[in-house]
């Protein structure tokens, strides 16, 4: 968390050692400030600069660290009275660097009161500084979000990157019905709703450790978005089906493959990184989700799969992860403004490959947790204009999964792409699109 706050904005959470040191529940409150920094960076530096009457470069480290802890408290922890938040900030100071504690001192007693009331809209010259302040994202982000959709609603959409969701899990059929989740989950004290579009989604609140629960340890549930349950759905696998998830990661819409399908389906899951297929077996066996076979290698490498052909693949291509800044904070620090461009390379090259071991009639679903048209519609169109002889299939034109998606009308564009935003529907930013090789002209 200390290494978060003096700079390395990628690393948000406690370390290891860190956390060892810490009960349950310092621990989460400890998680809250330093994802908290990172949400708010912005607007807590320009607080603090303000207050020191020095730029923030001029602030050495370790009181910067103490400064910008109590200064997220004044503004974000009502629970914690000022004076409280004043004096844990000095005493860590005082503990990194001790002839730092009597400037933290200082600094935060000339923030006040008025902290939450700061900065206004007045302190800058125009609306873009204004908002890539009082929101804390970086300025080619505001820029990118405010052509595309305009002031307000780029406003609307930055507030709801800084709210931080509950969790989303996917209930396992395997193993029990929505229902029985909730229910059982109620008894561990927890609140749950229904998720909006997915149909195996719960949105879940309370305090306690979800992993000790039972529908846990029974399999019955999987962390996961609901922006993130979407592609798997679209897909639609089949029993008997040969299906290829390219880029799998820790096996997440695999085993949802597995489970849409039944354990029907013969899932090849591709990753380059051992230790991510290694957790892919360990989700697998937790969830009795059968029939994968993990695959180390780079979908790219003619090696990985050769000539194999299968009836589906679904690639969740490599993104900039804009989408999942509610969850994950310090993305947005972490990006470029090349970024987007830079990847869509990639998924372009990753989509050519996937088109290649596609049998005749089958379908590629094309997914990214991105926000931006790069890697979502523009990509598509470049992989179109190549490949005549694919099309855009509508979603939900032709219901054939085992599972709907709920309220589909809603994440619709006009070319039949599925597109999530954060202010718009409550999940994480995400783009879906399928296509199908043969049948025709493009629809949507």
């Amino acid at each position: 968390m200390i290494d978060a706050l003096l700079g390395n904005r990628r690393e948000c959470g406690p370390r290891d050692d860190e956390a060892a040191r810490l009960d349950p529940r310092d621990e989460r409150f400890a998680a809250e400030i330093a994802h908290g920094v990172v949400r708010h960076l912005s607007r807590v530096d320009w607080i603090v600069a303000h207050a020191a009457g020095k730029e923030i470069e001029r602030i050495v480290p370790p009181a910067l660290a103490a400064a910008r802890i109590g200064v997220y408290q004044l503004l974000f922890t009502p629970s914690v009275p000022a004076y409280a938040a004043v004096s844990a900030s000095v005493d860590l100071a005082r503990t990194l660097a001790p002839q730092t504690a009597g400037f933290v001192n200082w600094l935060l007693r000339r923030v006040g009161d008025d902290a939450i009331n700061q900065p206004q809209r007045g302190d800058f010259s125009d609306e873009l500084a204004w908002l890539a302040t009082i929101h804390s994202f970086p300025h080619w982000l505001v820029r990118r979000w405010v052509k595309r959709l305009g002031a307000a609603e780029a406003a609307q959409l930055l507030e709801a990157m800084n709210t931080h969701p509950p969790p989303h899990l996917r209930v396992n059929r395997l193993r029990a019905t929505p229902a029985e989740v909730a229910g059982a989950l109620a008894t561990a004290g927890f609140e749950t709703e229904p998720g909006r579009f997915a149909p195996d989604a719960l949105r879940v609140r309370g305090s306690g450790a979800l992993t000790e629960t039972a529908p846990f340890r029974e399999g019955a549930i999987y962390f996961q978005d609901e922006s993130s349950q979407l592609a798997a759905l679209v897909l639609a696998p089949k029993p008997g089906e040969r299906i290829l998830d390219a880029c799998t990661g820790v096996g997440g819409k695999a085993t949802q493959i597995a489970e849409l399908a039944g354990n029907g389906a013969a899932v090849v899951a591709v990753d380059q990184d051992s230790s991510r297929l290694a957790r892919l077996a360990e989700n697998a066996r937790r969830l009795g989700a059968a029939g994968i076979e993990s695959r180390r290698g780079d979908l790219l490498d003619p090696a990985t799969c050769g000539d194999e052909q299968f009836d589906a693949v679904l690639l969740d291509a490599p993104c900039s992860s804009l989408g999942t800044i509610p969850r994950h904070p310090e993305i947005k620090w972490a990006k470029k403004a090349s970024d987007p461009k830079r990847l869509a390379e990639l998924q372009l090259r990753l989509l050519e490959r996937s088109a290649v071991l596609l049998a005749p009639g089958g379908r590629i679903v094309f997914s990214t947790c991105s926000t931006e048209p790069e890697e979502g519609e523009e990509a598509i169109a470049r992989f179109l204009k190549a490949h005549p002889d694919f099309r855009v299939a509508k979603i939900g034109a032709q219901p054939s999964a085992v599972l709907e998606i709920r309220n589909l009308e809603e994440l619709q564009t006009s070319r039949g792409f599925l597109r999530t935003w954060p202010h718009r529907h409550g999940i994480g930013g995400a783009f879906v699109a399928l296509l199908k090789r043969g049948g025709g002209a493009e629809t949507g």
